[in-house]
């Protein structure tokens, strides 16, 4: 169990988990966009709007 300790807390397993984190987030975000774009086009733009203060553009531009 020292040796797994030793291996997350060293450089290599400190980018390891950032890695993981990065990866986690671009996922879901590309899962999230998939889903989105199965929605009608309605509930689609309300999305747009509540989430177009992040500078994403106009409703629907962000998620083509």
């Amino acid at each position: 169990m020292s040796d797994l300790v030793a291996f997350l807390l060293s450089p290599q397993g400190i980018a390891l988990y950032i890695g993981f984190w990065i990866c986690k987030i671009l996922f879901g975000a590309w899962a999230l966009r998939k889903i989105v774009l199965m929605l009608p086009d309605r509930i689609q733009g309300r999305i747009a709007a509540r989430f177009g203060f992040l500078g994403l553009g106009g409703p629907n531009d962000w998620m083509r």
